[in-house]
């Protein structure tokens, strides 16, 4: 896929998602939901610069592109974790699921989603991170992708 497709496909993968949401979820869980979702992955791109865990990405104009699509692979990554942990609780005990339940479960899928997405997108070549030491070994990943999620 040429660089410019894969933004354009995530931004189209989170409207989706957010037409799914809608008709699923009603119109103020949505709303909330991705009104958070939406503060929170920009204002995580905002601060990556300043991160110990800051990369390097793409200049001139595929800049813009490859934020959107990042903002757009939060959003979607979060949705994803939200919707995979509510379908495996409620196939275990629909009657007996706790909001802590689907909390760790729900931040275990997004720590695998986003483990996945940035070791691949360093082989891709989407950005290069600037790690000293820790590099992306698991541990280092689920520390910083897990415990943000829970927020």
């Amino acid at each position: 896929m040429s660089n410019e497709l894969v933004p354009l496909f995530s931004i189209f993968l989170l409207i989706a998602l957010f037409l799914h949401s809608f008709v699923l979820r009603g119109k103020h869980l949505t709303i909330t939901f991705f009104f958070f979702a939406l503060s929170w992955a920009c204002a995580k791109e905002l601060l990556a610069p300043y991160s110990p865990y800051g990369f390097s990405s793409q200049e001139g104009a595929g800049y813009l592109l490859n934020k959107a699509m990042v903002i757009s692979g939060w959003i979607i990554t979060f949705y994803l974790g939200w919707s995979i942990a509510e379908e495996v609780l409620d196939r275990i005990n629909k009657d007996k699921r706790s909001i802590f339940q689907l909390l760790l479960l729900s931040c275990s899928v997004i720590a695998g989603i986003a483990y996945f997405m940035e070791s691949s997108a360093v082989h891709i070549g989407w950005w290069e991170w600037n790690i000293r030491g820790s590099g992306l070994r698991p541990e280092s990943i689920f520390k910083t992708r897990f415990f943000p999620a829970t927020v």
